[in-house]
């Protein structure tokens, strides 16, 4: 599947997501008001960081940037720019191991996020399926739970 279309389920899926708010009547409000609100969007609004989130998420473990470049055939570069955005929107945490940096997902701490994450959870593509592939077989090289 074109990643065009991958773009438009994501949009399907946030076009929905905008309808249920709406007849359900629920307050989207997260911390800082409708800025974070902008910045969540804008964070999924690039397939590269709905493709990194995605494996966050399925992943249910910390992930070293190697292994999400790996996974995605990224840069180090592009990795670190994508991530970087969704830090900003509050998504994705760090931690710092001795020279590692491990990436995790925030679990939902809003109504926003936790619609979010069913959202990107819920899309079913051929890209994510490789991505995850990807990254299974690269987590087998860890040698004592710690990338190589």
């Amino acid at each position: 599947m074109s990643v065009f279309l991958l773009i438009e389920k994501a949009l399907d899926i946030f076009f929905v997501f905008c309808i249920i708010c709406k007849q359900w009547h629920i307050g989207i409000t997260v911390r800082g008001g409708i800025m974070d609100c902008v910045y969540v969007f804008k964070a999924l609004s690039n397939v590269a960081r709905i493709r990194i989130f995605h494996l966050l998420i399925e992943a249910k473990k910390e992930l070293c940037i190697c292994e999400i470049m790996s996974a995605l055939l990224m840069t180090q570069y592009n990795v670190s720019k994508h991530i970087k955005e969704l830090k900003i929107a509050e998504l994705v945490k760090e931690r710092r191991e001795s020279r590692f940096v491990f990436y995790s997902f925030i679990s939902a701490d809003t109504k926003l996020k936790a619609y979010i994450v069913k959202a990107i959870s819920s899309i079913s593509d051929d890209i994510f399926d490789e991505d995850n592939k990807k990254l299974k077989k690269r987590l087998t090289l860890r040698k004592n739970n710690r990338p190589v």
